[in-house]
């Protein structure tokens, strides 16, 4: 990778996956790296990962579902300055400068329009090719024809296969993200069984009311076993989830340890697999198996 040593390249989404591998390779080719996501722990981790190779970096903490890009341009600018220049990178999908390479609002915001939305239009049509038609029809034509875009622009994008199907285990972890007003509500419940059945239902509420994700992801975790770098990229995805309900379950003081929410997402793998599939009995009402997967896992 070719970049002009001392610029600074902002990279979002760079605490995990293809983001994090281009914030490497930005700093190994001498680029100071802005590392950016929501969580801190792991920013700091990737930066410290690059500091001890050699390289520059520093965390800023940013939600890309934010429309106010001010405090990632004042995270940037307060770190490196506005004269070491911003090369435009945005979650490792980036293909030129963006305007007179400056650390500024109007920089960011065009290059956040030209590479991150882009790519998580590319992406969001990605999941549904792949959800419609499986992993063999994947391809960057069929995803260009889904998101109408002119043929060739997801290749821009993504380089191969195996990078746009990266891109798109990143992805379905965003979209199949917890909403954190519900976990807030959760979390001020008195700890009880019936919490853990009212959040295991959140999340069979959630991963069926978008069906075509959870079938994306079911094609993905198959293709994974066929592609090493996939199932590492889709593994951390599914084990960060796993690791989140653990931590949830312990903060909200609920039945069960980390062997019993691994059980229970055994089960709840098994039933959306069913409800989404061929199901075995079309008359069993979900709410009444999930408060008894619960029920019989947890007490």
């Amino acid at each position: 990778m070719s970049v002009e040593r001392g610029r600074v390249a902002l990279v979002t989404g760079s605490t995990s996956g293809l983001g994090q591998e281009m914030a490497r390779r930005l700093a190994s080719a001498g680029a100071r790296v802005v590392v950016t996501g929501r969580d801190e722990g792991r920013g700091d981790e990737v930066v410290g990962e690059i500091i001890a190779g050699g390289g520059e970096a520093a965390f800023v903490a940013f939600d890309l579902e934010e429309e106010d890009l001010t405090p990632l341009v004042e995270g940037a600018e307060s770190t490196f300055g506005r004269g070491g220049g911003c090369s435009g990178q945005q979650r490792g999908y980036s293909h030129g400068r963006a305007h007179g390479g400056e650390v500024n609002a109007e920089a960011i915001d065009w290059a956040f329009r030209r590479n991150v939305r882009s790519a998580f239009l590319l992406a969001d049509a990605g999941l549904r090719v792949l959800a419609a038609y499986g992993a063999r029809g994947l391809t960057h034509r069929t995803v260009d024809k889904e998101a109408s875009v002119p043929i060739g622009t997801a290749s821009n994008y993504f380089s191969s296969r195996d990078e746009m199907l990266g891109a798109l285990a990143e992805r379905i972890r965003v979209r199949l993200a917890p909403d954190p007003g519900r976990l807030e509500e959760f979390s001020e419940r008195e700890p009880s069984v019936d919490l853990s059945v009212d959040y295991i239902r959140y999340i069979v509420e959630r991963t069926t009311e978008a069906p075509e994700l959870t079938l994306a992801l079911m094609e993905l975790r198959l293709e994974a076993s066929r592609r090493p770098s996939l199932a590492k990229i889709l593994g951390d995805t599914l084990r960060r989830s796993y690791r989140e309900d653990v931590n949830f379950n312990l903060s909200a003081e609920l039945p069960g340890g980390a062997f019993e929410i691994a059980l229970l997402h055994y089960a709840i793998d098994g039933l959306l697999l069913d409800q989404l599939t061929t199901t075995i009995d079309p008359d069993i009402p979900i709410e009444r198996v999930v408060e008894e997967l619960v029920k019989r896992l947890l007490v």
